[in-house]
């Protein structure tokens, strides 16, 4: 309203009326004579442009300004240039198959429904701050340049089927009050939604996003459903108050912050929505193979969920090789499901492999020179995903927090093969833990405890190496039958052999005596050392093997 609005044009002489005035006269074009209306109007039809600034635009008008829209010869519309920069659309606008060389609508408000069918923006087209009351429908729309929709309200449903988009998407804190779709679009450029709120969207794409897709700080109220095929996606500090089930393509994923406390999923899938966004998909996945090569497939990637509450998460078909897990909330209730992918530690042997968090693989490259353990893959390609510094690598102590809360999720869904990596994870980190800094008391471990971790360590791997316990089992009973042969009998096993000093040793792991030898006080020492550790190497042999087969 003029008096209520600063503006940097000459208003229309109308009481409250923001409208610019026409280069002939001191009104605007809604309130111009018939005369200067026209006499414009025919400037617009040899032109093509049109300053329309603060106007407000009533259904005739709509229809005299698309009547003079400028064609060739051969019927076609040309490009505009027009600037609807606050202006106010009173009934219905309807643009169908026009071309925009630059199209303003910064804070234009469309009180009615608005339409733009197939319609083509050869530069930058600005609807920041603009306001749809009704529906707005962008049907196949083609913007060569930037598009840009900051803070921009729909009232209505906000529909942008097939769009293109060749720039940059700027959707930031856009208010979806009703619903949104974007299904079949494509994204050329960074698609940036951050800080946009989504009142009854229950549907995001599916969509295609070139570059990457920025979900920062965004809020579904409504349970949501976000299909999109993309290299890079982030949505830190986003609110899904009634769930979300993200299903992804190629993307390397970051959900830092984002509070999920419904039950939710995130899932790789294996074919796109449809055969134009497949083929799109698949142009642009050579580049990306060849620009992140060994590190892009359609296996979606998770990157990191530090700070995020993961309480009613679940992953399936999700690559967790590189996941950063520090600081997350509610980490034992996270769900890991079907072909959840962890790296694998090194091992002299193949049996002795076992899945490992990536914080432990960054702990122990740091540990070593001799480059047996990589760290983690956590490259940031833009500057919107953050700083560019490695994060902090976590002390003992903390990732073995980690390995806990890891372990009870898979405890909690019966996986109780898979919960055993994850313990010997736990120990490991105890075992190395040099210092209670990590629980912020200061002191020292105590050697006693180191001790105590380390010989249950070698000697069974915390109870889930069984071959370890056999063979310190098997080498104890040898060691100690060529004791006995030698200084352990009074009154020695017929016949006298080595053999049968090994038999004697064997029955006395398992507590069996013979009543025809006679022992010497060593040999009684030594059956007593047999006794107490053989039915505890078995007995951690046995517990180990149930723990691999356990249901």
């Amino acid at each position: 309203m003029a008096g209520s609005v600063n503006v940097d044009w000459l208003t229309c002489d109308i009481y409250d009326c923001n409208g610019i005035c026409l280069d002939a006269g001191d009104k605007c074009l809604a309130h111009a004579e018939d005369e200067e209306r026209d006499a414009a109007l025919e400037q617009f039809a040899q032109t093509g442009k049109i300053d329309a600034r603060g106007v407000t635009i009533s259904n005739a008008l709509v229809v005299k300004i698309l009547d003079n829209v400028p064609c060739n010869p051969d019927g076609h519309a040309l490009p505009l240039e027009v600037d609807f920069s606050w202006a106010t659309f009173e009934g219905d606008a309807l643009f169908s198959g026009a071309t925009f060389q630059d199209a303003g609508f910064t804070k234009t408000t469309f009180q009615g429904d608005a339409a733009f069918l197939g319609v083509k923006f050869q530069g930058d087209a600005e609807f920041g701050q603009a306001t749809f009351q009704g529906d707005a429908l962008f049907l196949r729309a083609t913007f060569e340049g930037n598009a840009s929709f900051y803070e921009a309200t729909f009232q209505g449903a906000a529909i942008f089927p097939d769009v293109r988009v060749h720039g940059a998407a700027r959707f930031g804190a856009v208010r979806f009050q009703g619903d949104a779709g974007f299904a079949g679009a494509t994204f050329q450029g960074a698609a940036v939604f951050a800080g946009s709120t989504f009142e009854r969207a229950q549907q995001f794409g599916p969509l295609l996003a070139y570059e990457s897709l920025n979900l920062d700080i965004v809020r579904f109220a409504q349970p949501v459903r976000i299909e999109v095929s993309t290299i890079w996606f982030c949505c830190r500090w986003a609110r899904f108050p009634g769930g979300v089930q993200f299903r992804l393509r190629w993307a390397s994923v970051v959900l830092d912050g984002t509070d999920i406390p419904a039950p939710s999923l995130l899932t790789g899938i294996s074919f796109g929505a449809s055969e134009e966004l497949v083929s799109g998909e698949y142009q642009i996945a050579r580049d990306w193979k060849q620009e992140y090569a060994g590190h892009v497939s359609e296996q979606p990637r998770l990157l990191s969920v530090q700070r995020a509450n993961v309480a009613g998460l679940g992953l399936a078909n999700v690559d967790l090789t590189d996941c950063r897990f520090s600081g997350a909330h509610n980490l034992d209730k996270l769900r890991l499901e079907a072909d959840v992918a962890f790296r694998s530690s090194l091992a002299w042997v193949s049996w002795e492999q076992r899945q490992v968090i990536a914080e432990e693989c960054a702990w122990r490259a740091g540990q070593t020179r001799s480059g047996r353990w990589a760290n983690p893959w956590w490259h940031r390609p833009d500057p919107w995903m953050g700083s560019r510094t490695e994060p902090k690598v976590l002390a003992p102590g903390a990732i073995a927090s980690l390995y806990r809360a890891l372990r009870k999720s898979r405890e909690d869904a019966k996986d109780e093969p898979g919960a055993a990596d994850f313990y010997y994870g736990e120990m490991e980190m105890r075992r190395h833990e040099h210092r209670r800094a990590d629980y912020g008391d200061g002191g020292s471990r105590g050697l006693a405890d180191r001790g105590v971790l380390t010989a249950y360590w070698l000697v069974s791997g915390y109870g889930l190496r069984a071959w370890r316990a056999l063979a310190w089992f098997a080498g104890i009973t040898v060691a100690f039958a060529f004791a006995f042969h030698l200084v352990g009998f009074v009154r020695a096993p017929q016949p006298v052999t080595y053999w049968t000093s090994l038999l004697y040793s064997f029955r006395s792991t398992i507590s069996l005596t013979d009543n025809d030898v006679t022992l010497t006080a060593w040999g009684q020492l030594l059956q007593a050392l047999l006794r107490l550790t053989g039915p505890v190497l078995l007995g951690l042999a046995l517990l180990a093997i149930r723990g691999r087969i356990k249901r």
